[in-house]
């Protein structure tokens, strides 16, 4: 349960860093479309929906992350995740938008990925860790 809900944190911290460098939808919304990926894909409308499910999103995988008969939902949800990321920045980011912004934001932008990654880098230790 401890786990879920630093899941949970987690991805609370990643929608305020989404809000931090999107500047309220003004700034560098790339880092968005990564951080809460699968669900940006819907950001062209209801960004809302993406900012409430991202979190139980990581709250999930950070649940499946020790759970050894869920070691197949684990992989394919941080599969989904890798991926529509990857999608998502070919098909719409970085926009010149983003790239005005990120030479103005850099020290912001870069707080924000070190939470992704730090995150990512638990998540991962943790899987490694049930076993």
């Amino acid at each position: 349960m401890l786990r879920t809900f630093a899941g949970l944190v987690y991805g609370i911290a990643l929608v305020v860093a989404c809000i931090a460098v999107g500047a309220g939808g003004h700034g560098f919304v790339t880092y968005f479309g990564v951080a809460a990926a699968p669900f940006s894909f819907y950001a062209v409308r209801i960004d809302k929906i993406a900012m409430f499910a991202a979190p139980l999103f990581w709250g999930t995988i950070a649940f499946m992350a020790r759970v050894r008969k869920a070691s197949q939902v684990f992989l394919s949800l941080i599969l989904i995740h890798y991926v529509s990321a990857i999608v998502w920045l070919v098909l719409r980011g970085p926009s010149p938008k983003d790239m005005h912004f990120l030479s103005a934001m850099t020290p912001i932008i870069a707080g924000a990925i070190i939470i992704y990654v730090a995150g990512q880098v638990i998540l991962w230790r943790e899987y490694y860790r049930r076993s």
